[in-house]
């Protein structure tokens, strides 16, 4: 690629970089500041069920892990039903469609098969297995939220 200047065999990368460096040093606006300082005096001003799950009082975070737990095991206990719910709720849809039809004859399928084997193992070993999935999970958003702060410079306006 050929430049169109005095000396063209200069490497062009040369030329661009000396070109930036002639443009004038960016100015911020004048209410820059006075912007941010009210975005952090609104973010601080939030009420808590509004902040993130992990800046919630330990209260709040216990009652809704429990709330979440108890609508796990209502699903758990209601598991049997769920084909019958979802063909109740999807019904309408899939019926206007051949390919909704299809696909919900292979969710149904693989709902039931899931079911089938999930039958087949002892409660203990689900418990156990959906606390080992509960654990996982929560370890990696935890792990998720110190490589975040980490990467911020733990810069916290809270």
């Amino acid at each position: 690629m050929k430049m169109n200047n005095e000396e063209p065999n200069r490497p062009w990368e040369r030329v661009l970089h000396e070109r930036l460096r002639a443009l004038p040093e960016p100015q911020a606006p004048a209410d820059l500041v006075p912007k941010v300082w009210e975005r952090i005096t609104q973010a601080r001003a939030r009420v808590w069920w509004r902040k993130p799950w992990f800046q919630w009082p330990r209260g709040m975070q216990v009652l809704s892990g429990l709330l979440l737990l108890g609508l796990l095991t209502v699903v758990g206990v209601r598991a049997p039903n769920l084909t019958e719910i979802a063909s109740h709720w999807t019904g309408p849809a899939i019926g206007h469609s051949p390919i909704l039809h299809v696909f919900g004859s292979v969710a149904g399928a693989l709902g039931d098969a899931a079911m089938a084997a999930l039958g087949m193992i002892k409660t203990p070993y689900l418990i156990a297995g959906g606390i080992l999935i509960a654990l996982v999970y929560f370890s990696t958003v935890g792990l998720g939220a110190v490589f975040y702060r980490v990467a911020a410079g733990n810069q916290s306006i809270d």
